[in-house]
């Protein structure tokens, strides 16, 4: 419930950079996708959307098929494995 108003009631990420027509958002840590659901009506040309867990992935590619975004089912750090 507060991921749900964070994103979609207060617009918190979008306090720090509104998301315009043509650009290219990454989401690292993308969970299910509700950023990347919230900011699809701004037209992004492209969305990379990165998610490590095996349990949450097959949910954010059900829930963002048939847009620009590309979901990768990896982890961003300094170390590998």
């Amino acid at each position: 419930m507060v991921l749900i108003q964070e994103i979609f009631e207060k617009n918190v990420y979008t306090s720090f950079y509104d998301v315009k027509e043509g650009d290219v958002v990454v989401d690292i840590g993308a969970s299910i996708g509700p950023f990347v659901y919230s900011i699809l009506d701004k037209n992004p040309s492209q969305v990379y959307a990165i998610e490590p867990s095996k349990n949450e992935f097959p949910t954010l590619v059900k829930n963002t098929r048939n847009h620009p975004v590309c979901q990768i089912n990896k982890a961003v750090g300094i170390v590998t494995g």
